[in-house]
């Protein structure tokens, strides 16, 4: 039973350091496609040997992409892998929340949004925000979820205070920064004529 244990553990531990790579990092590192989230390839990239990373210009968070770069990256170069989801310790919709947020930071490292320090914690909290020490906090729980009783129980809120904090800091980019309601205004008054309802 312990020798068992001991290599579900360990496969584990490849599935929550992949987990953490994508969640916290924006970075998929998977050169063997054993993870839940894939690159959708237009043409295959070739996986250089001691490199666990093998991207493209889309992973340098430092550079600039344009507008329909970014579009394409959020909206089609992600995709789910239904066949590789661990049942037993992810439904399919904590799958769907691991892509998401996956996405989102990405979006929030371009924007050099994600993980900043915060001077007041209460009010980065009161905003849904994980500071560092907390997303580490998180970090820890999900590498060690297989020790649990439960592992797909802390997997699953793992993924959700990530989850929700990614999604209010690009609710706060979009909506806020971004202006989107004055965005959807212009839109009704040149399409409306300002006459919608």
């Amino acid at each position: 039973h312990k020798c068992l244990w001991s290599a579900v553990s360990g496969a584990g531990q490849v599935l929550a350091n992949q987990l953490v790579a994508w969640m916290v990092y924006g970075r998929l590192v998977d050169p063997d496609g054993e993870f839940v989230v894939r690159r959708v390839w237009t043409k295959q990239s070739a996986w250089r040997p001691g490199s666990a990373l093998y991207g493209a210009e889309m992973d340098d968070f430092a550079r600039q992409i344009d507008a329909a770069s970014a579009q394409r990256e959020w909206q089609s170069l992600f995709a789910l892998r239904p066949e590789a989801i661990p049942h037993s310790v992810m439904t399919f919709e904590t799958a769907q929340k691991v892509l998401f947020v996956g996405k989102a930071v990405r979006v929030l490292l371009r924007s050099n949004r994600w993980l900043q320090r915060s001077e007041v914690s209460w009010e980065a909290a009161a905003q849904g925000r994980l500071d560092p020490p907390t997303i580490q906090n998180e970090v820890d729980s999900i590498r060690s979820c297989f020790e649990a009783k439960s592992p797909s129980y802390v997997m699953e809120q793992c993924v959700e205070r990530i989850r929700a904090s990614a999604a209010a800091q690009l609710r706060q980019l979009v909506v806020d920064e971004a202006e989107l309601c004055q965005h959807f205004a212009a839109l009704k008054g040149f399409y409306l004529l300002g006459y919608g309802a």
